[in-house]
């Protein structure tokens, strides 16, 4: 099994944290990002790294650090990595080779970077942010504590899931889907 890169962490009490080097310190001022919403205007202003930068455009990746490192790969069943996917092409490796998207060596999920979240209320504005690294004021997201454990990693499903009753000839939620129609489960109440 090969071994992919992952950042450092360093287990302080029983609590374990990313190391952050040196020489990112500089770049960790402007890491943080999010948005503010003024609930009695009803408008929005990016903050922190994105200030400045228009809400309806997409500041790309590198000012979107965390949305940046999130990849997809295949895991096993222990939720043991196999592989990563390549970015523009999924039925690719990374570093090469054709991947299994059948099931067969895993399920097919995006591996999202742990976080931390700040949120802030002035006057009539909300204003939540997020970054890579624990900053004053910040908590580790919710998401990333497992157990009580902190997790370096979560991951989601890549694609939606189905589960399809072969003996009954049916979707286990009640949903009867054609090409052409779509019926609604009066009991389950789904489309």
């Amino acid at each position: 099994m090969p071994e992919y890169p992952r950042k450092p962490f360093k287990k302080v009490g029983s609590v374990i944290y990313p190391v952050i080097p040196t020489d990112t310190l500089a770049m960790i001022v402007n890491s943080s990002y999010g948005v503010s919403w003024d609930e009695s205007a009803d408008s929005y202003v990016r903050t922190g790294a994105l200030a400045g930068i228009a809400v309806g455009s997409s500041p790309g990746n590198a000012l979107l650090p965390i949305q940046a490192a999130m990849r997809r790969c295949v895991i096993n069943n222990s939720g043991v990595v196999q592989y990563y996917l390549d970015p523009a092409n999924s039925t690719l490796k990374v570093g090469g080779g054709a991947s299994v998207l059948t099931g067969a060596d895993g399920q097919v999920m995006t591996e999202i970077p742990a976080l931390y979240n700040g949120y802030a209320y002035t006057g009539t504005s909300h204003i939540p942010v997020i970054s890579q690294v624990p900053l004053a004021g910040f908590s580790v997201h919710p998401a990333f504590i497992k157990n009580n454990v902190f997790v370096p990693y979560r991951y989601i499903g890549a694609y939606e899931g189905v589960l399809y009753d072969v003996s009954a000839a049916r979707y286990t939620n009640g949903v009867h889907l054609t090409a052409a129609q779509c019926v609604f489960d009066a009991v389950a109440k789904t489309i």
